[in-house]
């Protein structure tokens, strides 16, 4: 029982960190993202603009 435990433990804290890892990368790459200042989508009706805008904004996050 006790090594159950144990392993239950370790695996909490392997966990944390890996966590902790993944958030770090997310965060530097939204950085990145948010730094080449793509274009804001302001709740257009039109299709086209909005297809437009994820161009662009695809072309920005293929930069990186």
């Amino acid at each position: 029982m006790m090594f159950a435990r144990l392993v239950a433990q370790l695996m909490s804290k392997a966990h944390g960190r890996m966590a902790g890892v993944k958030e770090d990368k997310v965060n530097k790459h939204l950085q990145l993202f948010l730094r080449l200042k793509p274009p804001h989508l302001q709740g257009v009706v039109e299709p086209r603009v909005a297809e437009n805008w994820l161009m662009i904004v695809e072309k920005s996050y293929d930069s990186m």
